[in-house]
């Protein structure tokens, strides 16, 4: 069998091995039509292989999310109240007076008082007593417009939804006070006398 000669005739084998630079020239080709792109064995390998790290890209620790809760766990996380807020920590503290909503005995200033009333005198001396305490005017107001009722209730519509404690007391005293004289008192004073069943107390309060 005869040997195969070389293309110079030397009878050489031939090398049919590529040099560097011709393997660079051969990958730089590709590259300089901008149509390919040359990955070595380790990347395409990578490529091939699928990624379900995270489902959003970014979120949660080194690249990695943790396990989804369900939309109620997470309102009601957030609802619990280790995530209420803490005004103090905000830097402000708002507080709310609240008030014990006082009572003011029944009148209604009926000719037949109703069950429960008390006479004028009686409700207006707690009245009094009772816008003295330096109470917000609305409250006073809410606490007199339920103590009353009847002809003394009605009594206040003209005043208008817009009257003062003031104003009711004033209005409430000239329907219902009683007009002395200074002449009339003094002969109601001159003339008392205690009663044979009552006590010095009840004697001295009246008088």
């Amino acid at each position: 069998m005869a040997d195969k000669k070389g293309s110079d005739g030397s009878g050489a084998d031939a090398d049919t091995s590529l040099s560097e630079a011709q393997l660079k020239q051969i990958l730089e080709a590709p590259k300089k039509s901008g149509d390919y792109v040359v990955l070595t064995k380790e990347k395409h390998a990578s490529l091939q292989k699928p990624s379900f790290t995270t489902s959003t890209p970014g979120f949660g620790t080194h690249g990695h999310a943790g396990p989804r809760k369900p939309l109620t766990e997470f309102i009601r996380g957030i609802s619990s109240p280790s995530h209420s807020f803490n005004n103090s920590q905000k830097g402000s503290h708002l507080q709310v007076p609240r008030y014990e909503t006082p009572k003011l005995p029944y009148f209604s200033g009926e000719q037949q008082p109703m069950k429960g009333d008390e006479t004028y005198d009686v409700w207006r001396f707690e009245t009094k007593c009772l816008i003295s305490e330096n109470l917000p005017e609305h409250v006073v107001l809410q606490v007199i417009y339920k103590s009353l009722r009847g002809t003394a209730r009605r009594a206040l519509i003209s005043l208008g939804e817009h009257a003062t404690s003031q104003q009711i007391l004033d209005k409430l005293k000239i329907l219902f006070g009683k007009v002395l004289t200074y002449e009339s008192v003094m002969q109601t004073f001159y003339n008392a006398s205690q009663k044979v069943s009552e006590n010095v107390t009840a004697y001295g309060c009246w008088l």
